[in-house]
């Protein structure tokens, strides 16, 4: 509980308990924002990265573990997996503050995401191919293009100039079962 809260999926209130936070479509935006900022640098370090062989096989085992949800049709499983891809992009950047940034601005896009996207996938099917495919091939400028154009995909998907809109939050609860105590795979 202490590392929801922590994370700021946990909003604790004295006299009434915790609650799993709703991030305001302003505070989605600005998460968004943020990821915009820091994420075309960790593809570039890594499409920059000296040998690519690991980085590659470990984001095609995940990026098969996306089709397989997709495949499904498993929305929740789709937005927690999709969600990972940025996290083991961050850890295989290798900067462990990044890693703890990026866990929290994840973990709050995906309940952004339950709450407010309209579609029925987490992203474009093959959105996080091309970035993985920039990576592989080298090619850091267009690995930073891709990723740039995947947060600006998610965020338009989310209608965040819209009214309040609270369809999903049963999904939400659904993730952030899945994802508590949740670690990405090594």
């Amino acid at each position: 509980m202490a590392r929801l809260a922590q994370d700021g999926i946990l909003v604790k209130s004295p006299n009434i308990g915790s609650a799993i936070a709703a991030p305001s479509r302003k505070e989605a935006r600005d998460i968004l924002a943020v990821r915009c900022m820091v994420e075309p640098d960790i593809v570039r370090i890594l499409a920059n990265a000296p040998v690519r062989q690991d980085i590659v096989a470990r984001l095609n085992r995940h990026l098969a573990l996306e089709d397989e949800a997709r495949n499904s049709r498993n929305r929740g499983l789709q937005v927690r997996l999709s969600g990972e891809f940025h996290l083991i992009l961050a850890e295989l950047a290798g900067n462990r503050i990044l890693v703890r940034l990026m866990n929290q601005l994840q973990a709050l896009t995906c309940l952004a995401i339950l709450l407010y996207a309209g579609g029925d996938e987490a992203c474009l099917p093959d959105e996080h191919n091309r970035i993985a495919s920039a990576i592989a091939a080298g090619d850091h400028m267009a690995a930073e293009k891709e990723m740039l154009n995947h947060l600006h995909h998610v965020e338009k998907d989310m209608n965040l100039h819209r009214g309040p809109d609270t369809a999903g939050f049963t999904e939400a609860i659904e993730w952030l079962r899945g994802h508590s105590g949740h670690t990405v795979e090594g």
